[in-house]
């Protein structure tokens, strides 16, 4: 079963680009999501979070070059409460 959420593109702010169109200063930005009922029991069942990250440039005629060097970093932290019936 696949658990599908989308995070709006500008929500997810571009990092500051130079005239040379190098990245000259990271972005950051929150996003919260909530799960229902059954999205939270997959991801406990599964135990994993797949992301899909797309880099969509401006449309112009000038390309921007995504480095080897360029790093995305994206942590997750949860906070629920998770109850346990013991019989």
């Amino acid at each position: 079963m696949v658990v599908s959420h989308v995070l709006s593109p500008a929500l997810v702010p571009s990092a500051s680009v130079d005239g040379n169109g190098v990245v000259s200063d990271i972005s950051s930005s929150t996003h919260q999501l909530t799960l229902n009922q059954k999205d939270f029991n997959t991801l406990i069942q599964n135990k994993k979070i797949v992301l899909k990250i797309i880099f969509n440039t401006p449309t112009s005629s000038d390309h921007i070059n995504i480095y080897d060097y360029y790093k995305l970093k994206f942590n997750v932290v949860a906070n629920f409460e998770y109850g346990v019936e013991i019989e």
